[in-house]
């Protein structure tokens, strides 16, 4: 199901006309062109998948758990052709407006992962896949 303009807007965060510099696109042309639509039902899959049923009761009730990955290798690839359809080089076939260092990633996660830690939330690490990007 696509999303409104109301609900695309709501779900975005970005400076619109920087966004539109940097790539060329409108968040929304970059999203309809980028991302496809899902089509399997993510709650038919989820205890196969990650073990247990994941839900959200709410939008502003208690956060208990988390699943982080931590920004890694497959960022350095970024500006190279995608090893996913559309197999192009530049920075909306990645899905970013540009290209931030990987040492900034990596702290702004592990401050993420502080701050929900000292919010008592329980913070799972995805583990990095075994392939080189």
């Amino acid at each position: 199901m696509a999303l409104s303009e109301g609900e695309f807007q709501a779900e975005m965060w970005a400076d619109e006309d920087q966004f539109k510099k940097n790539t060329g696109l409108s968040l929304r042309e970059q999203y309809l062109k980028y991302h496809p639509q899902v089509l399997s039902n993510f709650g038919d899959e989820m205890e196969k998948v990650w073990g247990k049923k994941w839900k959200a009761n709410t939008n502003v009730g208690k956060l208990r758990m988390v699943l982080l990955h931590k920004p890694g290798a497959e960022f350095e690839t970024i500006g190279q052709k995608t090893p996913f359809p559309p197999y192009e080089s530049h920075l909306p076939a990645w899905r970013m407006a540009e290209k931030i260092p990987l040492n900034e990633m990596v702290e702004d996660h592990m401050n993420l992962v502080d701050a929900y830690k000292a919010e008592g939330v329980e913070v799972v690490i995805r583990k990095p896949e075994e392939n080189n990007p």
